[in-house]
């Protein structure tokens, strides 16, 4: 589609590459994400509107091809993918007298999705947001560079040359982001597909500027903005990358269980135990350990793939139930060996509290897994409910209590002694560790008065055992 905008080509080489976009939007729709059928949508409605020489033949032609191709390779793999855990059985008799017939029916997850979720509305069950979030969060903070929308892309339309072009670029996003908004639940990733045409529209309004970038004093500013927006982005990007990271605390939990069973721990011998007894080993997830990261291709040891270091037989099984008459059941929680989840309480719908803490007893904490809770300047004294933490940096609390943390060296240092100076009373050798302890807490203290920069953290998943 860019193709056919941006570069002055034939009508009919225009055509093709107008055929070639509808064909990868509408495969892409019925394979991967169901909400690409909208984009699709806004495309071929803007070009319909506003090129009126467009054939029919250039929507459907495509259309049907995608469909021919696209809808058989879906269904077959993700039948054979899929089944026989997610399963569309048709039930049928031939006479009223006659047995029920059972005919599996194939699986187009796309499809399945998109009707339990928008056309259902179970989306909703998962949080909502005001109808502006794409638009005065989501696109800020996918664009990262405050210099795209604020100069690059509104140049883009004051220049006459570029008007046209932006137009057809950015419009049917533009819809398809509007359209997308009227749907309460909204995350970033419905939106992505839209960063391409804004990054493109974009560069074609810095590239204006750094072909006039000897003409004018605002020509010179602008370019030089413009270069220094590009390692602070990287930078911003490359920090949010790395925080990132610590939002998926289910993952990181189901690695270290299945780290736990690789030593010899008693959480080790626990599971010899249970695979002697009973023949496998039942782990718990709960909602949020199943929202934040873990996913089947963790289940590493799910049925008789035991590990090797075992050297018992039998598997792992991963439950993942919702459903609150098999939770209230305690022959349920009986083959359970180990949870992942907020809390051992929450487990347990239909007894009363003074039964649910019984219950609890029941559990011991193997290991926490912490989660981000946010990133801050300030060390507040009294910041006791989320634990401030530096994951990934040396970190350690001081006398009141504060997380502090400090940057490790690509080396070891050897341990070195200091003389007495700046106020820092150093009688021993010490090591580069202590040495920043002593040195950023006086720092702190003294002169920035509680300044220093930190990530919060806070227990976020427990793995938990039953007692034997």
């Amino acid at each position: 589609m860019f193709l056919s905008i941006s570069l002055p080509i034939s009508r009919k080489r225009a055509s093709h590459n107008l055929q070639l976009t509808i064909y990868l939007l509408a495969a892409s729709a019925i394979i991967f994400r169901a909400e690409i059928a909208i984009l699709l949508l806004t495309t071929v409605t803007t070009f319909a509107c506003f090129k009126p020489n467009i054939k029919i033949s250039d929507v459907f032609k495509p259309l049907l091809i995608a469909g021919f191709t696209a809808l058989p390779l879906t269904l077959a793999l993700d039948t054979f993918l899929w089944s026989p855990r997610i399963s569309n059985i048709f039930q049928f008799r031939t006479s009223t007298n006659s047995p029920t017939y059972n005919l599996s029916l194939p699986i187009w997850p796309e499809l399945t999705g998109f009707v339990y979720n928008t056309v259902q509305g179970h989306s909703s069950e998962w949080g909502t947001s005001p109808w502006y979030f794409y638009f005065a969060s989501s696109l800020p903070r996918l664009l990262i560079n405050p210099i795209l929308p604020l100069f690059c892309i509104p140049t883009a339309f004051l220049i006459p040359s570029l008007r046209r072009k932006s137009f057809f670029i950015l419009l049917p996003n533009i819809m398809f982001i509007a359209i997308y908004s009227a749907l309460p639940h909204k995350e970033w990733r419905f939106i992505i597909y839209c960063l391409p045409p804004l990054t493109a529209v974009a560069s074609a309004g810095a590239a204006y500027h750094f072909n006039r970038v000897n003409k004018s004093i605002f020509g010179h500013l602008f370019t030089l903005l413009i270069l220094f927006s590009i390692p602070a982005s990287f930078l911003v990007s490359t920090s949010v990358l790395f925080l990132s990271t610590m939002n998926y605390p289910g993952g990181t939990a189901l690695s270290n269980l299945h780290s736990l069973a690789s030593t010899n721990s008693p959480s080790s011998r626990h599971i010899i135990e249970a695979l002697k007894t009973k023949g496998h080993v039942k782990v718990y997830l709960d909602n949020l350990s199943l929202q934040t990261g873990i996913t089947r291709f963790q289940e590493t040891f799910r049925d008789d793939h035991a590990p090797y270091y075992q050297k018992v037989s039998g598997g792992w099984y991963y439950d993942k139930t919702e459903n609150e008459t098999i939770l209230s059941s305690r022959d349920f929680w009986n083959d359970v060996d180990f949870i992942i989840a907020e809390d051992s309480l929450s487990l347990h719908p239909g007894l009363t509290e003074r039964e649910k803490h019984k219950e609890g007893k029941k559990w011991e904490v193997v290991a926490k897994t912490e989660g981000l809770v946010g990133v801050g300047i300030r060390l507040d004294d009294n910041d006791d409910e989320d634990r401030e933490s530096g994951l990934g940096l040396f970190s350690w609390k001081d006398a009141k209590q504060r997380r502090i943390i400090y940057p490790p060296l690509p080396i070891s240092l050897p341990s070195m002694k200091i003389p007495l100076a700046f106020g820092l009373r150093l009688e021993k050798v010490v090591s580069y560790d202590q040495l920043c302890r002593v040195f950023i807490e006086h720092f702190v203290t003294k002169f920035t008065r509680g300044y220093w920069p930190h990530i919060k953290v806070k227990t976020k998943l427990l793995i938990l055992k039953r007692k034997r």
